[in-house]
Formats: structure tokens, sequence, C-alpha cells
């Protein structure tokens, strides 16, 4: 399923979601210079009528790591992009997920070479032009052969408090909010 409902007690804003590959030419250093593509999916998500704030998800079956901006950065359009970056492209088939909007960020290290060379072969990506609602946990993109997941929580800015300029959902709503998504009752920004 794309898109799940965390709680049905947080506003359901309706959201319009696209979602592209964009890819940069990188270059090795000695002693052996080479170019390679890094890759990475591209998510645009946007709400006509409420501001949101997205909290990023990457989890495998034995881990999840999570990040969320500050309150501040709550607005009706949010980008988020997913990067297979390589840890040593000439060495090593070590390849790091890297979920991120601004400076929130979630990471998991795979090894799988193939996934850093071209993750489009492998990489399914179930929201491509779609439409959703806020409150909900969006799939992003799916690695079945890592078994990864990438997921975004969007929430709008009303459903939340401001904790120290961080944000968590306010304690009326936070009722019923289990793992892997109990972080979005504290003003946790990275996990």
């Amino acid at each position: 399923m794309a898109s799940r409902p965390v709680s049905s007690r947080l506003q359901q804003a309706p959201l319009t979601i696209t979602t592209r590959w964009a890819s940069r030419e990188y270059a090795t250093r000695q002693p052996t210079p080479a170019k390679y593509d890094q890759w990475s999916a591209e998510f645009q998500i946007e709400s006509e009528t409420t501001e949101i704030l997205l909290a990023l998800v990457l989890r495998d079956a034995q881990r999840s790591t999570f990040g969320k901006l500050h309150r501040g950065g709550a607005s009706n359009a949010c980008s988020a992009s997913l990067a297979f970056m390589w840890h040593d492209w000439g060495s090593s088939d070590l390849i790091r997920l890297s979920l991120a909007q601004g400076a929130a960020v979630a990471q998991l290290d795979v090894e799988d070479r193939e996934l850093g060379t071209d993750p489009r072969r492998f990489v399914e990506l179930p929201l491509e032009s779609s439409q959703a609602v806020t409150g909900s946990v969006l799939t992003l993109a799916t690695i079945d052969r890592v078994n990864v997941c990438a997921e975004a929580v969007c929430i709008a800015k009303s459903d939340t408090v401001n904790t120290h300029g961080r944000w968590a959902l306010k304690p009326d709503l936070r009722e019923g909010i289990d793992d892997p998504y109990a972080f979005l009752s504290s003003g946790a920004v990275s996990g």
C-alpha cells in the first residue's frame, strides 16, 4: 500500500505527490581516476490547503532511522530525496541510502554494488504522480533486494505543538501511535 493513515484523529488535507529520478556525475581521485553517476529519487509533496511537516523514515528488517525538520520548516510544498551514495566507489560495495529533506536525514548502509550503479532497475516508486492526505505514512520507495522501505509521514502543522523549535504531535492526538512512528510524539529530530 502506497499510503496509509497514522491515526484517524489527524487532519486529512489533500496532497499531491510527484517523483522523478536525478543523477549527478562524480569523479574519483587517485590512484584510479574514474567518473560515475550518483543517483537519487526526488519527491515533491504539496498541499494547497495546509502547511505540512515531514518525518522521514528509512527502515529494513532490523533497523529503523528517522529525521525531521524543526517546526519552522513547515510549508505547503516539501521536497525530499533518496540518495544512493558510495562509501568508496573504487573498492567497496557499501552504499549509503540517505533519505533527506534539508538537514533532516535518515540513513542506512547496505552492501549492493548494482544498487549503487543504477538503482532505477531495483527501486519501486509507488507514489509517482499520486494523491494522498496528511496524517498518512507515504511509502516513497521500496527496495526488495535489500529489504528497505523509505517513508514520509506527512503531518499538518496544525496537528503539532512547538517543543523548543522542534515539533511533536499534540498530546490529545498521540494515543495509539506506536513503533516505528512513536517518535512523532516527541520533539526528537533524529534517531
